[in-house]
């Protein structure tokens, strides 16, 4: 969550302030690629869909592994998508349930 708060009361520019999560979040989304698992047939993915785990893979799999606070609605949303039965799933929560449910277990 990205907090934008008055720096005076007559003064209109404002100070950005990142929380704990957005920092958790950075250092996620900039470490190496994830590793898409050679052993998923690429059918099962589109270009897009593959890029989109390389790109926030690390993210996810820190979410589902509860590495992450689960501080925000749509974190707690994230995390509870890996229960088969959940039936709210966004794009990407229904994008890495299914590549979770493809992956080898070890």
């Amino acid at each position: 969550m990205v907090v934008l708060l008055p720096m005076g009361h007559t003064n209109t520019r404002y100070c950005l302030i990142m929380t704990n999560t957005d920092k958790l979040r950075q250092r996620y989304l900039t470490m190496p690629h994830y590793h898409f698992d050679l052993t998923i047939d690429d059918y099962h993915f589109s270009a897009k869909e593959q890029a989109d785990i390389a790109k926030y893979g690390n993210w996810f799999q820190a979410i589902w592994d509860n590495k992450v606070p689960l501080v925000t609605d749509k974190l707690k949303s994230f995390y509870a998508a890996k229960n088969p039965n959940y039936a709210g799933r966004g794009r990407f929560e229904e994008l890495w349930y299914q590549y979770k449910l493809r992956e080898l277990p070890f």
